[in-house]
């Protein structure tokens, strides 16, 4: 974070109790929505 030392680590990176599991699989859940739509 030395490069953006105006940002907030948090809103970056999450806890080890901020995340959930499933199937073996971690997944982390933000509020940053965006306009952008993502496709596989």
């Amino acid at each position: 974070m030395a490069a953006f030392p105006t940002k907030a680590p948090e809103r970056f990176f999450c806890a080890d109790d901020e995340v959930f599991y499933v199937n073996g699989t971690t997944y982390a859940l933000t509020n940053q929505w965006g306009t952008v739509r993502w496709r596989h």
